[in-house]
């Protein structure tokens, strides 16, 4: 199990080593699935069996350390599932860096609800945000399941999202849920270092930049010499 801890402002006014990376998570579902649950056990390892219905959105935030000892801060976005509050959430992931779809393996709505709200994401935030979906409540008795494992399995497949079986209440994969989302985003930033590194001139500059440095040079020329 990764070793989470906080990172701050200490008491005695030394400041805490800054994480290595950064990313804003955000966390979708219709009401009542669990979302705000599954963040209050990630955040502060509690449970609460009766909670206030999240209005509009609210977040928590969080430094973990991963497998491969990096500090990563979580900014993780909490928002409500009614409909009157879609289009206010639509602002918030549209920055995220990645999405956690969370439907309750007890209510039958919720999963068939997963796809709009998957087609939302990849319409509206980041072309390569990360998306996890979670199937929360899985502690609860069998008979009360209105979702099959193989039904899961069958739409996680279909569009290329992988799945995380989990439970707040009996603290199941939770943390596995922000640790695999972590490293998956710390591929991607680093790749897009690396990119970013091997882009640079000898000078350090960004070489798409000289380019368009030049270009633009090039059309002043033009346009000094232009006797029109």
């Amino acid at each position: 199990m990764p070793n989470y801890s906080y990172h701050s402002t200490s008491f005695n006014g030394i400041s805490e080593p800054s994480p290595d990376y950064l990313f804003r998570l955000v966390m979708l579902g219709d009401s009542l699935v669990g979302k705000t649950c599954i963040i209050t056990r990630f955040a502060d390892d509690r449970y609460y069996d009766s909670h206030v219905t999240t209005i509009g959105v609210d977040f928590r935030i969080k430094v973990i350390e991963t497998s491969n000892n990096t500090r990563t801060k979580l900014h993780v976005w909490d928002t409500a599932g009614q409909e009157r509050f879609r289009t206010i959430i639509q602002s918030y992931y549209r920055g995220a860096d990645g999405i956690v779809v969370v439907f309750s393996v007890t209510d039958r709505p919720s999963f068939e609800n997963v796809k709009f709200w998957i087609e939302e994401v990849r319409k509206h935030s980041k072309y390569n945000a990360r998306i996890i979906l979670v199937a929360n409540k899985v502690d609860e008795p069998l008979e009360d399941h209105k979702v099959t494992t193989e039904e899961i399995n069958e739409f996680s497949s279909s569009v290329g999202i992988s799945t995380i079986e989990a439970s707040a209440k009996e603290n199941i994969n939770i943390d596995r849920i922000f640790k695999k989302m972590s490293e998956e985003l710390i591929l991607i930033e680093d790749h897009k270092r690396e990119h970013d590194t091997d882009n640079l001139d000898e000078n350090g500059r960004n070489r798409d930049d000289s380019i368009e440095s030049i270009d633009l040079e090039e059309d002043n020329k033009k346009k000094s010499r232009c006797t029109c």
